[in-house]
């Protein structure tokens, strides 16, 4: 049966049937042949005849559940918090630095499938739901082990629009990338499903799950987030932990004039040794709209709001 795709024999399971009605088969596989470039993660094959079938499993690995690791969260150096606002947490630009909200999790990424995120205002593209994990896999031809990549779901890669607001739940179907792949399936310009992507990192683990508003945002960019499902608890309420907010203002070595401070040294956004100076709460000299750059300061005269 000689074929026209260069092989001496090659032909469909009914003519190869016909032409060995006693065969047995003695297994069954894929191979991608030589000089072919290509990438593809097959999940199942499925088997059926008129007195018998078979479905064969390819996947080595196993669906761990995405859990809640503690009521905490944080940012990636350099990056700024969202602003907790009564309808959720507000992710906004402009800014040059990264707008996101990370919350520890154990699992794999398999286990974020039925996870999601409601979307209640937004403008211009949405933050995403980001998932932080250690890949424990080779994500470029001929590069090292990796160890720690961040697989983005962007809403408008899965067919929404600038703006649109609801629930965007995650399917095995959902596509996913990330910066960790250079180029082909897996990159941002070619984003595969998530079982795809699971097929590249089979032993991955997750680190944390977040919401990321990406560099370089514009003014048009907003995002409230109201609520986040999967992965048990995530909290969207947990920014506002200052004691005294707004000011957390100490005095030293003040200079009073008939009870009135009107001089001195102050300190603010400190609260029980903790800073909450940098990219949460920003302070104001009066008559100033821009933000005081240190937590000590001295003035003559002056207060906080």
């Amino acid at each position: 049966m000689p074929a026209a795709d260069g092989y001496p024999a090659s032909a469909n399971l009914n003519v190869w049937l016909a032409a060995l009605p006693t065969a047995h088969v003695k297994s069954i596989g894929y191979s991608l042949g030589s000089g072919v470039q290509g990438t593809a993660a097959i999940s199942s094959l499925s088997l059926t005849s008129d007195n018998s079938a078979c479905v064969l499993d390819f996947k080595d690995y196993v669906t761990a559940l995405c859990v809640s690791q503690g009521n905490t969260w944080s940012q990636e150096a350099g990056d700024i918090a969202p602003t907790a606002i009564p309808a959720g947490m507000l992710f906004a630009g402009p800014n040059t630095a990264a707008v996101d909200y990370y919350h520890p999790v154990s699992g794999n990424l398999e286990g974020v499938v039925g996870s999601s995120y409601t979307i209640a205002e937004a403008s211009g593209y949405q933050a995403a739901l980001v998932y932080e994990v250690n890949p424990d896999a080779v994500l470029n031809t001929g590069g090292p082990v990796v160890h720690y990549a961040t697989i983005s779901i962007e809403p408008y890669m899965n067919g929404w629009a600038q703006g649109q607001t609801g629930t965007f739940t995650v399917t095995h179907s959902t596509l996913v990338w990330t910066s960790k792949i250079t180029s082909g399936p897996g990159s941002q310009s070619q984003p595969v499903s998530i079982d795809a992507m699971t097929a590249l990192m089979p032993g991955n683990t997750l680190l944390s799950q977040g919401l990321h508003l990406g560099t370089n945002s514009t003014a048009e960019q907003s995002t409230v987030v109201s609520a986040v499902t999967g992965c048990g608890s995530f909290p969207l309420t947990d920014l506002g932990t200052l004691a005294d907010f707004p000011t957390n203002l100490t005095w030293s070595d003040p200079v009073c004039t008939q009870g009135t401070v009107t001089g001195g040294s102050f300190t603010v956004g400190m609260v029980d040794g903790v800073s909450f100076f940098t990219g949460q709460v920003d302070y104001f000299l009066d008559g100033s709209t821009t933000p005081s750059r240190s937590r000590r300061s001295r003035s003559h005269p002056v207060t906080t709001r």
